[in-house]
């Protein structure tokens, strides 16, 4: 999408099969929750289809949203995430 991603606010990419059927995603807030800690990021990048994925992973977190969750870069963690209500 093209958005800075660098920037220090939390931030994750999805696959599109999580948001191609919903209205408006980017930006939309995604609440990642690891272990006992969570973070509220922004939807700002795209990752490839589930099916190109080759490493298992489902969400993609910035350094900022990794920061807030306490864990440092780089990693590969079990989490959960989930459309953050307003």
């Amino acid at each position: 999408w093209g958005d800075d991603t660098t920037k220090d606010v939390p931030m994750c990419a999805l696959p599109p099969d999580d948001w191609t059927k919903v209205e408006n995603p980017r930006g939309k807030e995604v609440l990642v929750q690891m272990g006992e800690d969570q973070v509220v990021c922004e939807l700002r990048d795209t990752m490839p289809w589930r099916k190109n994925i080759k490493n298992g992973c489902g969400i993609d977190l910035n350094h900022a949203a990794c920061t807030a969750l306490g864990v440092k870069v780089p990693l590969k963690r079990k989490c959960s995430w989930a459309w953050a209500e307003k």
